[in-house]
Protein backbone atom coordinates (compact mmCIF):
# COMPACT_ATOMS: atom_id res chain seq x y z
CA UNK A 1 0.00 0.00 0.00
CA UNK A 2 1.07 3.78 -0.23
CA UNK A 3 0.77 6.69 2.19
CA UNK A 4 -0.02 10.15 1.40
CA UNK A 5 2.15 12.48 2.30
CA UNK A 6 1.13 16.21 1.82
CA UNK A 7 3.35 19.16 2.27
CA UNK A 8 3.32 22.73 2.28
CA UNK A 9 6.89 23.45 2.37
CA UNK A 10 7.24 24.41 5.68
CA UNK A 11 9.25 24.31 8.46
CA UNK A 12 6.84 23.03 10.05
CA UNK A 13 5.89 19.69 8.10
CA UNK A 14 9.57 18.68 8.34
CA UNK A 15 8.63 16.28 11.27
CA UNK A 16 5.07 15.31 9.46
CA UNK A 17 7.92 14.25 6.56
CA UNK A 18 10.18 12.00 9.23
CA UNK A 19 6.68 10.66 10.90
CA UNK A 20 4.92 9.50 7.13
CA UNK A 21 8.57 8.31 6.31
CA UNK A 22 9.08 6.46 9.18
CA UNK A 23 5.96 4.69 9.03
CA UNK A 24 6.19 3.89 5.47
CA UNK A 25 9.21 2.03 6.15
CA UNK A 26 7.78 0.24 8.89
CA UNK A 27 4.34 -0.91 7.74
CA UNK A 28 6.42 -1.83 4.35
CA UNK A 29 4.31 0.90 2.29
CA UNK A 30 5.49 2.92 -0.56
CA UNK A 31 5.22 6.82 0.41
CA UNK A 32 4.02 9.31 -1.90
CA UNK A 33 5.31 12.81 -1.44
CA UNK A 34 2.62 15.67 -3.30
CA UNK A 35 2.46 19.33 -2.86
CA UNK A 36 -0.96 21.05 -3.97
CA UNK A 37 -0.85 24.39 -5.94
CA UNK A 38 -3.59 26.20 -4.93
CA UNK A 39 -3.37 29.08 -8.13
CA UNK A 40 -4.48 32.38 -6.62
CA UNK A 41 -8.07 34.25 -7.56
CA UNK A 42 -6.72 36.32 -10.04
CA UNK A 43 -5.54 33.11 -11.78
CA UNK A 44 -8.90 31.03 -11.32
CA UNK A 45 -10.49 34.50 -13.01
CA UNK A 46 -8.80 34.63 -15.87
CA UNK A 47 -5.88 37.01 -16.87
CA UNK A 48 -5.69 36.51 -20.34
CA UNK A 49 -1.79 35.13 -21.75
CA UNK A 50 -0.23 35.49 -18.66
CA UNK A 51 -1.96 32.71 -16.97
CA UNK A 52 -0.61 29.64 -18.33
CA UNK A 53 3.19 30.39 -17.96
CA UNK A 54 3.18 31.45 -14.22
CA UNK A 55 1.33 28.50 -13.54
CA UNK A 56 4.08 26.33 -15.55
CA UNK A 57 6.54 28.07 -13.62
CA UNK A 58 5.17 27.81 -10.19
CA UNK A 59 4.40 24.54 -10.93
CA UNK A 60 8.17 23.32 -12.20
CA UNK A 61 9.39 25.12 -9.22
CA UNK A 62 7.05 23.34 -6.87
CA UNK A 63 8.10 19.58 -8.65
CA UNK A 64 11.62 21.02 -7.77
CA UNK A 65 10.70 21.00 -4.12
CA UNK A 66 9.26 18.15 -3.82
CA UNK A 67 12.34 16.42 -5.41
CA UNK A 68 14.05 17.93 -2.77
CA UNK A 69 11.75 16.81 0.23
CA UNK A 70 11.70 13.24 -1.23
CA UNK A 71 15.42 12.62 -1.32
CA UNK A 72 15.54 13.95 2.30
CA UNK A 73 12.81 11.23 3.19
CA UNK A 74 15.58 9.26 1.70
CA UNK A 75 17.73 9.78 4.45
CA UNK A 76 18.00 8.26 8.30
CA UNK A 77 20.82 10.02 9.34
CA UNK A 78 23.79 10.65 6.96
CA UNK A 79 22.85 6.90 5.27
CA UNK A 80 20.40 5.95 2.77
CA UNK A 81 17.14 3.74 3.55
CA UNK A 82 15.27 1.58 1.36
CA UNK A 83 12.30 3.19 0.53
CA UNK A 84 10.25 3.70 -2.40
CA UNK A 85 9.13 7.29 -3.05
CA UNK A 86 6.89 8.68 -5.52
CA UNK A 87 6.16 12.27 -6.14
CA UNK A 88 3.14 14.62 -7.40
CA UNK A 89 2.41 17.98 -7.73
CA UNK A 90 -1.46 18.71 -8.23
CA UNK A 91 -3.35 22.34 -8.72
CA UNK A 92 -6.21 22.43 -7.29
CA UNK A 93 -8.30 23.28 -3.55
CA UNK A 94 -5.54 21.12 -1.14
CA UNK A 95 -7.83 19.31 0.87
CA UNK A 96 -9.72 17.85 -2.03
CA UNK A 97 -6.81 16.63 -4.07
CA UNK A 98 -5.10 14.95 -1.58
CA UNK A 99 -8.05 13.09 -0.38
CA UNK A 100 -9.06 12.13 -4.69
CA UNK A 101 -4.96 11.19 -4.53
CA UNK A 102 -5.60 8.93 -1.90
CA UNK A 103 -8.47 7.38 -3.13
CA UNK A 104 -7.46 6.76 -6.47
CA UNK A 105 -3.59 5.43 -5.29
CA UNK A 106 -6.01 3.41 -2.25
CA UNK A 107 -3.88 4.84 0.33
CA UNK A 108 -3.43 3.44 4.02
CA UNK A 109 -3.86 6.66 5.31
CA UNK A 110 -2.73 10.95 4.85
CA UNK A 111 -0.51 12.53 6.61
CA UNK A 112 -0.51 16.11 6.96
CA UNK A 113 0.99 18.48 9.95
CA UNK A 114 -0.41 21.57 12.34
CA UNK A 115 0.67 25.01 12.85
CA UNK A 116 1.18 26.45 15.91
CA UNK A 117 1.31 25.42 19.97
CA UNK A 118 0.36 22.54 20.58
CA UNK A 119 -1.86 22.37 23.69
CA UNK A 120 -2.47 25.81 23.30
CA UNK A 121 -5.66 27.86 22.36
CA UNK A 122 -3.69 29.35 19.62
CA UNK A 123 -3.10 25.52 18.11
CA UNK A 124 -7.20 25.39 18.16
CA UNK A 125 -7.56 28.08 16.75
CA UNK A 126 -5.23 27.77 13.63
CA UNK A 127 -6.76 24.07 13.09
CA UNK A 128 -9.95 25.78 12.30
CA UNK A 129 -10.34 25.73 8.44
CA UNK A 130 -6.80 24.46 7.67
CA UNK A 131 -6.02 21.46 5.16
CA UNK A 132 -5.75 19.20 8.08
CA UNK A 133 -9.29 19.70 9.88
CA UNK A 134 -10.68 19.66 6.18
CA UNK A 135 -9.13 16.54 5.87
CA UNK A 136 -10.33 14.85 8.72
CA UNK A 137 -13.92 16.07 8.01
CA UNK A 138 -14.44 14.71 4.66
CA UNK A 139 -11.27 12.42 3.27
CA UNK A 140 -12.46 8.74 3.21
CA UNK A 141 -9.17 7.08 4.15
CA UNK A 142 -7.82 7.51 7.34
CA UNK A 143 -5.80 11.07 7.76
CA UNK A 144 -2.95 11.20 10.53
CA UNK A 145 -2.44 14.80 11.73
CA UNK A 146 1.13 15.41 12.96
CA UNK A 147 1.57 18.07 15.74
CA UNK A 148 4.30 20.73 14.70
CA UNK A 149 6.22 19.94 18.09
CA UNK A 150 6.10 16.38 19.84
CA UNK A 151 5.62 16.12 23.15
CA UNK A 152 8.32 15.37 25.74
CA UNK A 153 7.06 12.07 26.24
CA UNK A 154 7.89 11.26 22.20
CA UNK A 155 10.29 8.93 20.81
CA UNK A 156 9.87 10.53 17.48
CA UNK A 157 13.57 8.88 16.30
CA UNK A 158 12.68 5.76 17.53
CA UNK A 159 10.35 4.71 14.64
CA UNK A 160 12.99 3.75 12.66
CA UNK A 161 13.76 1.19 15.54
CA UNK A 162 12.94 -2.07 13.29
CA UNK A 163 13.23 -4.12 16.63
CA UNK A 164 10.40 -2.68 19.11
CA UNK A 165 6.98 -2.53 18.25
CA UNK A 166 4.49 0.63 16.93
CA UNK A 167 3.07 2.02 19.89
CA UNK A 168 -0.50 2.31 19.43
CA UNK A 169 -3.14 4.37 22.17
CA UNK A 170 -6.36 3.40 20.84
CA UNK A 171 -9.87 5.55 21.84
CA UNK A 172 -12.53 3.14 21.94
CA UNK A 173 -16.54 3.74 23.09
CA UNK A 174 -19.50 2.06 22.18
CA UNK A 175 -20.31 3.84 18.66
CA UNK A 176 -19.60 2.12 15.28
CA UNK A 177 -16.81 4.86 14.56
CA UNK A 178 -15.11 3.38 17.65
CA UNK A 179 -15.18 0.07 15.70
CA UNK A 180 -13.77 1.32 12.43
CA UNK A 181 -10.53 2.39 14.12
CA UNK A 182 -10.47 -1.01 16.01
CA UNK A 183 -10.54 -2.49 12.67
CA UNK A 184 -8.16 -0.49 11.10
CA UNK A 185 -5.45 -1.43 13.88
CA UNK A 186 -6.22 -5.01 13.58
CA UNK A 187 -5.06 -4.19 9.97
CA UNK A 188 -1.63 -3.00 11.61
CA UNK A 189 -1.25 -5.37 13.13
CA UNK A 190 -0.59 -7.85 10.21
CA UNK A 191 2.42 -5.74 8.36
CA UNK A 192 3.79 -4.41 11.62
CA UNK A 193 4.53 -5.61 15.48
CA UNK A 194 2.11 -3.47 17.84
CA UNK A 195 1.73 -2.70 21.52
CA UNK A 196 -1.87 -1.38 21.53
CA UNK A 197 -3.15 0.35 24.77
CA UNK A 198 -6.90 1.20 24.98
CA UNK A 199 -8.44 4.38 26.20
CA UNK A 200 -12.22 5.14 27.11
CA UNK A 201 -13.47 8.62 28.47
CA UNK A 202 -16.66 8.88 30.04
CA UNK A 203 -19.02 11.15 31.61
CA UNK A 204 -20.03 9.90 35.00
CA UNK A 205 -23.23 11.61 35.05
CA UNK A 206 -23.90 11.04 31.66
CA UNK A 207 -23.22 7.21 31.78
CA UNK A 208 -25.32 7.18 35.13
CA UNK A 209 -28.21 8.07 33.38
CA UNK A 210 -28.01 6.52 30.39
CA UNK A 211 -27.64 2.83 33.00
CA UNK A 212 -30.03 4.16 35.10
CA UNK A 213 -27.85 4.39 37.81
CA UNK A 214 -28.58 6.46 41.38
CA UNK A 215 -26.60 10.09 41.46
CA UNK A 216 -23.04 9.79 42.70
CA UNK A 217 -23.06 10.99 46.07
CA UNK A 218 -19.26 11.41 46.16
CA UNK A 219 -18.86 7.70 48.24
CA UNK A 220 -16.00 5.76 48.41
CA UNK A 221 -15.84 3.57 45.12
CA UNK A 222 -16.66 6.85 43.07
CA UNK A 223 -17.56 6.03 39.94
CA UNK A 224 -16.00 1.79 40.31
CA UNK A 225 -19.77 0.37 39.56
CA UNK A 226 -20.14 2.57 36.27
CA UNK A 227 -16.44 1.42 35.18
CA UNK A 228 -17.58 -2.26 36.19
CA UNK A 229 -20.89 -2.17 33.41
CA UNK A 230 -18.21 -0.34 30.91
CA UNK A 231 -15.71 -3.30 30.87
CA UNK A 232 -18.66 -5.62 30.60
CA UNK A 233 -19.40 -3.58 27.16
CA UNK A 234 -15.97 -2.67 25.93
CA UNK A 235 -14.13 -5.55 27.18
CA UNK A 236 -15.44 -8.44 23.98
CA UNK A 237 -14.68 -5.55 21.39
CA UNK A 238 -11.06 -5.78 22.34
CA UNK A 239 -10.11 -9.46 23.18
CA UNK A 240 -8.98 -10.52 20.09
CA UNK A 241 -5.88 -8.21 20.74
CA UNK A 242 -4.93 -10.54 23.34
CA UNK A 243 -1.88 -11.58 20.97
CA UNK A 244 -0.32 -7.36 21.09
CA UNK A 245 2.72 -6.77 23.10
CA UNK A 246 0.47 -4.72 25.52
CA UNK A 247 -3.40 -4.88 25.98
CA UNK A 248 -4.42 -2.26 28.59
CA UNK A 249 -7.70 -0.65 29.30
CA UNK A 250 -8.12 2.84 31.18
CA UNK A 251 -10.87 4.21 31.84
CA UNK A 252 -10.66 7.81 32.31
CA UNK A 253 -13.61 10.41 34.14
CA UNK A 254 -14.49 13.88 32.31
CA UNK A 255 -16.29 16.26 33.96
CA UNK A 256 -18.09 19.13 33.01
CA UNK A 257 -15.57 21.15 30.48
CA UNK A 258 -12.30 19.82 30.93
CA UNK A 259 -10.00 19.83 28.56
CA UNK A 260 -9.96 16.55 26.39
CA UNK A 261 -7.64 13.77 28.39
CA UNK A 262 -7.23 11.25 24.78
CA UNK A 263 -4.21 13.14 24.12
CA UNK A 264 -2.45 13.55 27.11
CA UNK A 265 -3.32 9.68 27.85
CA UNK A 266 -1.31 8.85 24.65
CA UNK A 267 1.44 10.54 25.65
CA UNK A 268 1.44 9.01 28.96
CA UNK A 269 1.64 5.63 27.11
CA UNK A 270 4.39 7.16 24.84
CA UNK A 271 2.77 6.48 22.20
CA UNK A 272 3.59 6.93 18.40
CA UNK A 273 0.03 6.99 17.13
CA UNK A 274 -2.91 7.98 18.90
CA UNK A 275 -6.23 6.24 17.30
CA UNK A 276 -9.77 7.99 16.94
CA UNK A 277 -12.75 6.75 14.85
CA UNK A 278 -14.67 9.47 13.42
CA UNK A 279 -17.29 8.15 11.21
CA UNK A 280 -20.27 10.02 10.51
CA UNK A 281 -22.96 7.20 11.23
CA UNK A 282 -25.86 7.45 13.81
CA UNK A 283 -23.32 8.50 16.63
CA UNK A 284 -21.10 10.51 13.87
CA UNK A 285 -21.50 13.80 14.34
CA UNK A 286 -20.45 13.59 18.08
CA UNK A 287 -17.69 10.99 16.85
CA UNK A 288 -16.28 13.89 14.53
CA UNK A 289 -16.58 16.52 17.09
CA UNK A 290 -14.74 14.37 19.18
CA UNK A 291 -11.78 13.30 16.77
CA UNK A 292 -11.60 16.87 16.04
CA UNK A 293 -11.53 18.34 19.61
CA UNK A 294 -8.91 15.33 20.19
CA UNK A 295 -6.39 16.26 17.23
CA UNK A 296 -6.87 19.84 18.22
CA UNK A 297 -4.98 19.27 21.53
CA UNK A 298 -2.71 16.49 21.29
CA UNK A 299 0.97 16.35 21.44
CA UNK A 300 0.98 13.25 19.65
CA UNK A 301 0.30 12.18 16.15
CA UNK A 302 -3.46 11.28 15.74
CA UNK A 303 -4.86 9.28 13.28
CA UNK A 304 -8.29 9.89 12.50
CA UNK A 305 -10.56 7.19 11.35
CA UNK A 306 -13.41 8.28 9.20
CA UNK A 307 -15.56 6.44 6.14
CA UNK A 308 -14.84 2.56 5.94
CA UNK A 309 -12.90 1.86 2.46
CA UNK A 310 -14.36 -0.93 0.69
CA UNK A 311 -10.76 -2.46 0.26
CA UNK A 312 -9.53 -2.45 4.01
CA UNK A 313 -11.47 -5.33 4.41
CA UNK A 314 -12.63 -3.78 7.67
CA UNK A 315 -15.69 -5.96 8.06
CA UNK A 316 -15.94 -8.10 11.38
CA UNK A 317 -17.40 -11.99 11.51
CA UNK A 318 -20.13 -12.50 14.04
CA UNK A 319 -19.12 -14.09 16.97
CA UNK A 320 -22.83 -14.52 17.68
CA UNK A 321 -25.22 -13.35 20.59
CA UNK A 322 -24.74 -15.07 24.11
CA UNK A 323 -27.39 -12.42 25.87
CA UNK A 324 -30.38 -10.98 25.00
CA UNK A 325 -33.05 -8.77 26.66
CA UNK A 326 -36.57 -9.71 26.02
CA UNK A 327 -39.48 -7.38 27.43
CA UNK A 328 -42.82 -8.26 27.51
CA UNK A 329 -46.01 -7.04 29.47
CA UNK A 330 -47.29 -10.43 30.47
CA UNK A 331 -49.49 -10.08 27.09
CA UNK A 332 -50.28 -12.88 24.15
CA UNK A 333 -47.96 -10.18 22.42
CA UNK A 334 -45.70 -9.60 24.65
CA UNK A 335 -45.19 -13.14 25.66
CA UNK A 336 -44.57 -14.02 21.78
CA UNK A 337 -40.91 -11.85 21.63
CA UNK A 338 -40.49 -13.89 25.33
CA UNK A 339 -40.58 -16.93 22.86
CA UNK A 340 -38.37 -16.01 20.50
CA UNK A 341 -35.78 -15.03 22.79
CA UNK A 342 -35.11 -18.29 23.74
CA UNK A 343 -35.27 -19.50 20.39
CA UNK A 344 -32.30 -17.04 19.25
CA UNK A 345 -30.16 -18.70 21.86
CA UNK A 346 -31.33 -22.16 21.68
CA UNK A 347 -28.20 -23.70 19.44
CA UNK A 348 -25.60 -21.78 20.91
CA UNK A 349 -27.01 -21.02 24.81
CA UNK A 350 -26.38 -17.73 27.09
CA UNK A 351 -28.38 -15.42 29.08
CA UNK A 352 -32.03 -14.22 28.05
CA UNK A 353 -32.55 -11.19 30.34
CA UNK A 354 -36.48 -11.29 31.10
CA UNK A 355 -37.63 -7.83 31.66
CA UNK A 356 -40.85 -6.41 32.77
CA UNK A 357 -41.14 -2.16 32.80
CA UNK A 358 -43.80 -1.38 35.03
CA UNK A 359 -45.97 2.23 35.18
CA UNK A 360 -45.76 2.96 38.61
CA UNK A 361 -49.07 5.01 39.00
CA UNK A 362 -50.86 1.57 37.65
CA UNK A 363 -48.86 -0.57 39.84
CA UNK A 364 -48.16 0.55 43.13
CA UNK A 365 -44.77 -1.16 44.59
CA UNK A 366 -46.63 -3.52 46.78
CA UNK A 367 -44.90 -6.07 47.47
CA UNK A 368 -47.61 -9.09 46.55
CA UNK A 369 -47.92 -7.41 43.41
CA UNK A 370 -44.50 -7.56 42.24
CA UNK A 371 -43.81 -11.22 43.77
CA UNK A 372 -47.32 -12.12 41.42
CA UNK A 373 -45.09 -10.49 38.55
CA UNK A 374 -42.16 -12.15 39.37
CA UNK A 375 -43.82 -15.69 38.98
CA UNK A 376 -45.71 -14.85 36.23
CA UNK A 377 -41.92 -14.14 34.68
CA UNK A 378 -41.00 -17.20 35.36
CA UNK A 379 -43.92 -19.04 34.48
CA UNK A 380 -42.09 -18.44 30.77
CA UNK A 381 -39.41 -19.68 30.59
CA UNK A 382 -39.28 -22.79 28.12
CA UNK A 383 -38.59 -26.15 30.14
CA UNK A 384 -35.86 -26.69 27.60
CA UNK A 385 -33.71 -23.30 28.83
CA UNK A 386 -31.58 -25.14 31.06
CA UNK A 387 -30.80 -27.89 28.99
CA UNK A 388 -29.65 -26.05 25.63
CA UNK A 389 -27.85 -24.10 28.00
CA UNK A 390 -29.43 -20.75 28.34
CA UNK A 391 -29.70 -19.15 31.46
CA UNK A 392 -32.63 -17.34 32.63
CA UNK A 393 -32.30 -13.83 34.86
CA UNK A 394 -35.71 -11.88 35.40
CA UNK A 395 -36.19 -8.27 36.54
CA UNK A 396 -38.85 -5.77 36.88
CA UNK A 397 -38.19 -2.04 35.86
CA UNK A 398 -40.12 0.59 37.22
CA UNK A 399 -40.25 3.65 35.91
CA UNK A 400 -40.97 5.90 32.92
CA UNK A 401 -41.13 6.49 30.06
CA UNK A 402 -40.60 2.21 28.82
CA UNK A 403 -38.26 2.77 26.50
CA UNK A 404 -35.47 4.71 28.24
CA UNK A 405 -35.89 2.06 31.62
CA UNK A 406 -35.62 -0.91 28.52
CA UNK A 407 -32.46 1.15 26.99
CA UNK A 408 -30.59 1.74 30.53
CA UNK A 409 -31.35 -2.00 31.43
CA UNK A 410 -30.15 -3.41 28.07
CA UNK A 411 -26.47 -1.30 28.59
CA UNK A 412 -26.67 -2.05 32.30
CA UNK A 413 -27.06 -5.74 31.26
CA UNK A 414 -24.45 -5.59 28.76
CA UNK A 415 -26.68 -7.60 26.59
CA UNK A 416 -25.85 -8.17 22.80
CA UNK A 417 -29.79 -7.76 21.52
CA UNK A 418 -33.01 -6.93 22.22
CA UNK A 419 -36.27 -8.43 21.81
CA UNK A 420 -39.82 -6.85 21.40
CA UNK A 421 -43.09 -7.78 20.52
CA UNK A 422 -44.73 -5.79 17.66
CA UNK A 423 -48.29 -6.73 18.19
CA UNK A 424 -51.36 -5.12 17.77
CA UNK A 425 -53.42 -5.78 21.04
CA UNK A 426 -52.26 -5.42 24.90
CA UNK A 427 -51.15 -2.73 26.73
CA UNK A 428 -46.81 -2.68 26.15
CA UNK A 429 -47.77 -4.97 23.01
CA UNK A 430 -49.60 -1.75 21.48
CA UNK A 431 -47.68 1.14 22.41
CA UNK A 432 -44.97 -0.90 20.94
CA UNK A 433 -46.08 0.01 17.24
CA UNK A 434 -46.11 3.16 18.31
CA UNK A 435 -43.49 5.41 20.89
CA UNK A 436 -42.01 2.67 22.21
CA UNK A 437 -40.45 0.55 19.67
CA UNK A 438 -39.61 3.55 17.57
CA UNK A 439 -37.58 5.36 20.77
CA UNK A 440 -35.70 2.01 21.31
CA UNK A 441 -35.03 1.40 17.36
CA UNK A 442 -33.56 5.64 17.03
CA UNK A 443 -31.12 5.25 20.28
CA UNK A 444 -30.73 1.60 20.83
CA UNK A 445 -26.63 0.98 20.09
CA UNK A 446 -27.53 -2.59 20.09
CA UNK A 447 -29.53 -4.57 17.57
CA UNK A 448 -33.57 -4.55 18.07
CA UNK A 449 -35.30 -7.88 17.47
CA UNK A 450 -39.28 -7.45 16.62
CA UNK A 451 -41.70 -10.12 17.27
CA UNK A 452 -44.95 -10.17 14.68
CA UNK A 453 -48.01 -10.63 16.68
CA UNK A 454 -49.22 -14.21 16.40
CA UNK A 455 -51.91 -15.25 14.70
CA UNK A 456 -55.23 -15.06 16.26
CA UNK A 457 -56.62 -18.43 16.60
CA UNK A 458 -59.39 -19.99 14.54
Amino acid sequence: MKIIYGTDFSASTSRTGRVAASLARKLGDGLVVAHVVDPPSFFTMGVGALEEPMMREITAKAGELVASVAAGLRMVGDRPQDLLIEQRVLVGQPDEMLAELAEREGARMVVVGTHGRNGSSALGRLFVGTVAERLVRSCRRPVLVVPEEPSAASRPNDLDDRARPLEITVAIDRGVASGMALDFVRTLQKVSRCAVSFVHVFSPAAERTRLGLEPDLGGPDGDADIVAILETELCPAIVDFSDSERRTLRFIARRGDEPDPLGRAAAANHADLLVVGSALTSQGRSARSRALDTVRSASVPVLSIGSAPSDLSLARSSLGWRSVLAATDLSREGNAAVAEAYRLLSGTGGVVELCLVQDPELHPRAPENWAELQKQLWSLVPAAAEPHGIVTRTSVLEGRPPSEKLLQAADRLGVDALVLGAGHRGGLARALMGSIVDAVISHSSKPVVLVPAPRADR
